[in-house]
């Protein structure tokens, strides 16, 4: 049975996240991002780093652009929360969302048309459930100003009410 060596499994990790769960350009060789955590944290880097709020973190500038050495910096992960609230606010919504794939033009046209759901979503590279929840009003509803009403019988907690 082989072992990966654990700091190649915490590269190859941040690396996938990065890239395949995120969608964020990835420019780090191997040797370059141990060298990066290295001079930032010292040769004990791997006990400094990891996912607590005091622990560090490799932190785009201003969330924005690729992971590459002149794009990162050395941030806790408490620092690089602050920082997202400051540069992503909670209250983005529509194509304003980090992780829109659609513009604000295209729901209104998906909204709008009549063409049936499994057209709309090959058009526009989306499910067909995408489609339903933008033609009733449960996603998107900031844009096409539908929004979906509460059930009956439902208070603000989602409990009955009595």
């Amino acid at each position: 049975m082989s072992h990966i060596d654990p700091i190649f499994g915490a590269f190859s990790r941040h690396k996938r996240g990065a890239v395949h769960r995120r969608g964020i350009r990835f420019y780090f060789t191997f040797e370059e991002w141990v060298r990066w955590w290295e001079e930032n944290l010292g040769p004990d880097w791997m006990t400094k780093r990891g996912r607590g709020r005091d622990q560090y973190c490799m932190a785009r500038k201003g969330d924005k652009g690729p992971y590459a050495v002149w794009n990162v910096d050395c941030l806790t992960n408490r620092q690089n929360a602050i920082d997202g609230l400051k540069n992503h606010p909670l209250n983005n919504k529509g194509e304003a969302h980090g992780r829109a794939r659609l513009s604000n033009e295209d729901v209104l046209a998906i909204f709008k048309s009549k063409k049936k759901y499994r057209i709309i979503a090959a058009q526009f590279g989306i499910t067909k459930g995408h489609v339903e929840c933008i033609k009733r009003g449960s996603r998107w509803g900031s844009v096409t100003g539908k929004v979906k009403p509460q059930r009956k019988g439902l208070g603000s907690s989602g409990g009955l009410s009595l």
